[in-house]
């Protein structure tokens, strides 16, 4: 498991799938069965954790808060099986959602067993999050695809219909999406790289040369998330960046934070001020774009149908469900291209699990977040700034729940944290 676990974390950008069953006419991402090349790994990874809780000893443990609340989570997540238009993608979607878990959980048996594997798991995100930059850069340079099919890269082109672009001046300017599906993942997943380079800036302190190179990755990291044009992920970044400097500040190291800020400042503004042109036009938000508009429809739907259906529609189904109860066309989304899941994780979970599901899953993640902020180590401090990165771009993308990637990146960050050790929360004895 300690090459295997980081391997995996390093693996995650690695999407290379093959399509099995579109459930509906043509190919539609979101009512679709998927086989990933990294699914051997993960699969892998569960039996060797299952194995490795036979041999430890029967005794019954205590339960967690946590604990009890995600048995909630994943028990409504199965519950809603019974609710799926589309039963077999509903499955389909909780064997992934099960993967994820099991694989979190690994991770947290994994950094309690022993604390020193965190800089393992955290050079894997940041050595991920570079080699993606590396791969943004060139994608925005050649304004397509750098070739890497094989990996997962989409097939982009300026001239590609369904490809993110930016209007400058009337000309489109293609978005970096590195092997994601979309540039907002891509933009999110390097915030994460960035949390970990940050930790392994400030614990560990090697030597002049291993410090350079990671600034340099930094650096990197920085210029491939400009080149997402994600104005979340751009938020994410500066909530990150405030935490880290909050946290320093807190706990005395008032130079460091200091200087923290003064690097990532002048690195910021020097690649923004280059990209002027794209960054400053993009950094600008109106209430009629369509990126807005749309996310707003999006809402009424889900409002519409948690009210129909507050148990739920089926784990993966709501696209599906929303077409066949007319829920776009009564907001005005008329045309397939238009029909993408809800853009908040959190209603778009209560929409398929039902209500209970959500509120299990609201409170789990809250409740986590809370323990790392009480934990009060550099450790606890940067999960806890990945989480609410996560958490902020989900309250307008659908990526983590809606994506295996994305589910995959939100089950890593949960198992790391799940590895924080706190005895000041209630058990339950068994």
């Amino acid at each position: 498991m300690k090459i295997l676990l980081p391997l995996i974390v390093f693996l995650l950008p690695l999407t290379t799938r093959t399509l099995l069953i579109s459930f509906t006419p043509g190919f539609h991402e979101y009512e679709s069965i998927f086989l990933y090349a990294i699914d051997a790994l993960l699969i892998l990874a569960a039996i060797l954790f299952f194995l490795a809780r036979r041999e430890r000893s029967t005794q019954l443990h205590a339960l967690s808060l946590l604990s009890l609340l995600l048995i909630g989570f994943f028990g409504s997540a199965l519950t809603s099986l019974f609710f799926a238009s589309l039963p077999l993608l509903a499955l389909y979607r909780v064997l992934r959602l099960g993967l994820v878990v099991v694989f979190a959980l690994a991770l947290t048996r994994f950094l309690k067993k022993d604390a020193r594997h965190v800089p393992l798991l955290f050079s894997a995100l940041a050595a991920g999050a570079v080699l993606e930059s590396i791969l943004a850069i060139v994608q925005f340079a050649r304004q397509g695809s750098a070739g890497l099919f094989f990996l997962g890269e989409p097939r982009l082109s300026v001239a590609g219909a369904g490809i993110a672009k930016i209007a400058i001046d009337g000309a489109k300017i293609l978005r970096a999406y590195g092997t994601f599906p979309h540039p907002n993942m891509l933009g999110i997943f390097l915030v994460i790289g960035l949390c970990a380079l940050v930790y392994l800036l400030k614990e560990q302190k090697r030597h002049f040369f291993i410090r350079s190179l990671r600034l340099c990755g930094g650096g990197i990291v920085l210029i491939g998330l400009t080149l997402t044009f994600s104005r979340t992920a751009w938020a994410a970044a500066v909530l990150v960046v405030c935490f880290f400097a909050a946290h320093l500040y807190r706990h005395g190291e008032r130079k460091q934070a200091a200087t923290f800020l003064l690097f990532v400042c002048i690195s910021a503004t020097a690649i923004a001020g280059s990209l002027w042109r794209f960054t400053l036009p993009r950094s600008a938000l109106s209430w009629e774009e369509p990126a807005v508009t749309l996310r707003l429809s999006y809402l009424s739907v889900a409002v519409r149908e948690i009210l129909l259906h507050p148990e739920g529609v089926g784990l993966g189904n709501q696209v599906y469900a929303s077409v066949t109860t007319g829920a776009y066309r009564a907001e005005g989304l008329i045309h397939p291209w238009q029909w993408e899941p809800i853009h908040t994780i959190y209603l778009l979970i209560a929409v398929e699990i039902g209500v209970i599901g959500a509120l299990s899953f609201i409170a789990l993640l809250g409740i986590l977040l809370w323990r790392l902020l009480r934990a009060g180590t550099f450790f606890s401090a940067t999960i806890a700034a990945m989480l609410a990165a996560l958490l902020l771009s989900g309250l307008t993308d659908h990526f983590l729940w809606s994506l295996f990637p994305g589910m995959l990146l939100l089950g890593i960050v949960f198992g790391m944290g799940l590895g924080v050790e706190d005895k000041s929360l209630p058990s339950f004895n068994g």
